[in-house]
């Protein structure tokens, strides 16, 4: 959804700032920041996986009370959405932390602070569509030939 809107910004009345202002950053909002930010967050509280999300885009991170997830996501939605109106790269930065099993508390905002190993991730939205993944030291590139069937062009340690 993420790409297709970026691909499609010009025609589809995307590009501009945002009515919103500032994020949390103090960057200038983007119509696309809010949309990316919306997706992200619709599509990661569906799949009941996570448990807390924490965005660039919100002054304060989402606690998914009923969600069953054991992971917490923090996420940039649109990296670089100030070259979305000059038709350069933009991406999404993502990392996956689980939450500790032994744990017994309620989901709380200070799980976001805890030391624990996750995965980093950045999708890169052109006009085709990049993922690098990093874990345990080892970059991926990951391109999408069809939907749900992707391609390993590069890995290094």
């Amino acid at each position: 959804m993420i790409a297709n809107a970026t691909r499609k910004a010009g025609i589809a009345n995307l590009f501009g700032t945002a009515d919103g202002g500032a994020n949390t950053s103090g960057d200038t909002q983007k119509k696309l920041d809010v949309l990316a930010n919306d997706v992200m967050i619709n599509c990661i509280s569906y799949s009941d996986q996570a448990y807390i999300l924490c965005s660039e885009e919100n002054d304060a991170p989402i606690v998914l009370g009923d969600a069953t997830g054991g992971y917490s996501v923090v996420f940039d939605p649109l990296d670089g959405s100030s070259n979305i109106d000059c038709n350069l790269s933009v991406g999404t930065i993502f990392g996956i932390y689980r939450k500790d099993p032994k744990s017994t508390t309620k989901p709380s905002v200070k799980d976001l602070l805890k030391v624990r190993d996750g995965a980093l991730r950045v999708l890169i939205w052109t006009a085709s569509v990049a993922l690098a993944r990093c874990v345990d030291c080892i970059v991926a590139h990951i391109h999408p030939l069809r939907p749900a069937t992707f391609f390993l062009t590069l890995a290094a340690r």
